[in-house]
């Protein structure tokens, strides 16, 4: 017997990679706000800044190798896109800051559904 799925198992299915690489990037970012923390109480930077630096070190590259195959990913549905929108949100606190991605950035809110935020 063949098994059939609903409509609401198959977006999942079609976003699976991008949707776990989104959760990745969460995990990674709340180690880096843990880490951040850590280094705003360093005492010792001769003795702890180096292994707290190393770690961070190591977060960003991940957090970069996860932006690099999300940016390679295709969305295929809105469950997608609002993890590709809230990549692109995480990289720009301001879009006053930035005004040459002003435009994407207020797509990025519209696709998570934070307009006028």
């Amino acid at each position: 017997m063949i098994a059939r799925h609903t409509r609401r198992q198959r977006p999942a299915r079609a976003d699976a990679r991008l949707l776990e690489l989104a959760a990745q990037f969460r995990r990674l970012r709340r180690r880096m706000d843990v880490l951040s923390v850590q280094e705003d109480r360093c005492r010792d930077w001769d003795t702890d800044g180096p292994g707290l630096r190393a770690k961070t070190t190591a977060i960003v590259s991940e957090c970069w190798r996860i932006r690099g195959e999300v940016c390679a990913t295709m969305a295929r549905t809105p469950e997608g896109l609002r993890a590709k929108a809230e990549l692109a949100l995480w990289e720009f606190d301001d879009p006053d800051d930035h005004p040459d991605v002003a435009v994407a950035w207020s797509l990025a809110r519209d696709i998570e559904g934070r307009a006028g935020a």
